[in-house]
């Protein structure tokens, strides 16, 4: 992505680490002026501002563990200092809308499993540690906080029901996870 494309409307850096890599989102205005797409980037100082989805990784789906295609990163929210970055993902035939994804540049995007008896809805992965730990915030009526961990890369657990959550921060994994 070209920030001086004519076409970006709007970019931000969400998150940023201590060797100075951002992450972020743009929103890009469609071909044919019908609104605009979010894509998801990654900024250093060498490369500029990259779309994720054109650094080549393959997306995997926790849930079934099953290679899956049509996915974007739609918007980035953190990266830790092992390069690891979270955020959501959107595919124009999900009925589900947006899935938190996991981005790791030694094995590339995963999908991550929805929580069992969490409510049904648009998600984003909003936090991420220096272990690969993330809290997601499901996007729903009722608000919800979510926990996945690399260690346990299958199971995705409700932590939080009701309430707002919209100052989600890395601090609370360590205070109520470990």
């Amino acid at each position: 992505v070209d920030n001086q494309d004519p076409g970006v409307h709007e970019s931000r850096v969400n998150g940023l680490n201590s060797s100075g890599v951002g992450v972020g989102e743009v929103s890009h205005l469609r071909m044919d002026g019908s609104g605009y797409d979010h894509f998801a980037f990654r900024w250093d100082e060498l490369s500029g501002m990259v779309r994720l989805d054109d650094l080549g990784y393959t997306w995997l789906d926790l849930e079934t563990g099953l290679p899956v295609t049509g996915w974007i990163a739609g918007g980035a929210n953190e990266i830790n200092d092992a390069g690891q970055i979270v955020g959501y993902a959107r595919n124009d035939s999900s009925e589900s809308g947006s899935r938190a994804f996991f981005f790791d540049s030694g094995t590339g995007f995963y999908l991550l499993p929805r929580a069992p008896g969490a409510p049904e809805g648009p998600q984003t992965a909003a936090v991420l540690d220096e272990n690969g730990n993330v809290l997601i915030k499901l996007i729903t009526e009722v608000s919800c906080v979510l926990f996945w961990s690399p260690l346990n890369s299958a199971t995705t657990t409700l932590v939080f029901q009701g309430g707002d959550f919209s100052n989600v921060n890395s601090r609370m994994i360590g205070d109520f996870f470990f």
